[in-house]
């Protein structure tokens, strides 16, 4: 299978995972109050002050399964952003022919919430809304999109035949 097939149902399983847990909507929220686009990038980019919860990677792999895993060379508890920093991160699509979905040189995590992702994969907490992480930021990301580009050649060939 592609991994632009393996993508697709990889964010198709997040969606569906997290749907449940999405609040239901009885009337419309008003409108939030106008705010310029340089607010908006300045809320963004403001990183939370600590963690309250140090991020485990054994957990998550483990809630995981046979789907995929996640492994890093270091990780240690940033004093200076209060995050868990991650080095040498790959984040690894397992079956048949395994696939690296992305690698990254870091990885900062604020406040995973491994726990509750663990649940709701088991099928528990599936009425709640939760908050997997604060924040996450990666730096030196790396995609193979081989597969990817493949398949849109072949359509391409498909569809017009010696392009």
């Amino acid at each position: 299978m592609s991994i632009f097939y393996r993508l697709r149902a990889a964010a198709l399983a997040g969606v569906l995972a997290v749907t449940p847990s999405l609040p239901l909507l009885a009337e419309p929220k008003p409108a939030p109050a106008a705010a310029s686009v340089d607010a908006l990038f300045a809320a963004a980019d403001v990183r939370p002050v600590t963690s309250t919860v140090a991020f485990d990677a054994g957990a998550l792999n483990s809630a995981l399964g046979d789907a995929a895993r996640l492994s890093y060379t270091d990780s240690v508890l940033d004093a200076a952003t209060g995050a868990t920093r991650l080095t040498g991160v790959r984040f690894e699509l397992l079956g048949s022919a395994p696939e690296t979905l992305f690698t990254a040189n870091e990885m900062l995590i604020w406040s995973a919430d491994t726990k509750a992702l663990a649940a709701r994969m088991n099928g528990k907490r599936l009425n709640e809304t939760l908050r997997l992480f604060d924040r996450i930021e990666l730096t030196g990301v790396s995609v193979d999109l081989t597969d990817y580009s493949k398949a849109i050649e072949d359509a391409m060939e498909s569809a017009v035949p010696g392009s």
